[in-house]
């Protein structure tokens, strides 16, 4: 099996142990679905030379949250710091378009850059008393509106997960 690092075309399909996949790089069709014959997507990333996966990622609301860190090439004057470009993703899951930028699960873009740097934390989620409700919240994921982002802000995750359960059991006349 031979897996072009490079490849020529913008959409590439690649065979990975059996597992066919597909090139998305439209990043703002809401309409993109994953062709007919595929088993799933890949993406690029899209900051540049360097960037790489410095977190887990995290799926709610229909979408795929992750981080990346690049380093900077620019020479570093004395008691200065380089962190590098810390980058949060928002993708959706169904089609690997971008939801940065909106409240919807497509129609925006993929990445957002975390203000200061570094390696920003995991994305987590976690249900916190609002207004005595209950609310789910994201805790390290880029802003879905599309302004500065800090690495450790909260979020909340739409679209809402709903946390409805239901008991289904058998009952009978006589059970009573």
């Amino acid at each position: 099996m031979f897996i072009d690092a490079f490849p020529s075309t913008a959409s590439t399909a690649i065979d990975l142990d059996g597992a066919t996949m597909n090139d998305f790089t439209a990043s703002t069709s809401c309409s993109s679905a994953i062709t007919t014959g595929f088993n799933g997507w890949r993406m690029d990333l899209n900051a540049g030379r360097g960037e790489q996966t410095v977190t887990s990622s995290l799926i709610a609301g229909g979408l795929v949250y992750f981080s990346t860190n690049r380093p900077l090439a620019t020479a570093v004057a004395a008691c200065t710091n380089n962190l590098g470009e810390a980058r949060g993703y928002a993708v959706n899951l169904l089609n690997a378009s971008g939801a940065v930028g909106t409240d919807a699960l497509c129609g925006g873009t993929r990445s957002g850059i975390f203000l200061g740097g570094g390696l920003p934390p995991s994305p987590v989620l976690g249900i916190v008393p609002i207004a005595g409700k209950p609310t789910t919240v994201m805790i390290g994921g880029i802003d879905r509106s599309g302004a500065t982002s800090s690495p450790i802000g909260s979020q909340k995750i739409l679209p809402v997960i709903a946390q409805k359960r239901t008991r289904t059991y058998w009952y009978r006349h006589g059970d009573k």
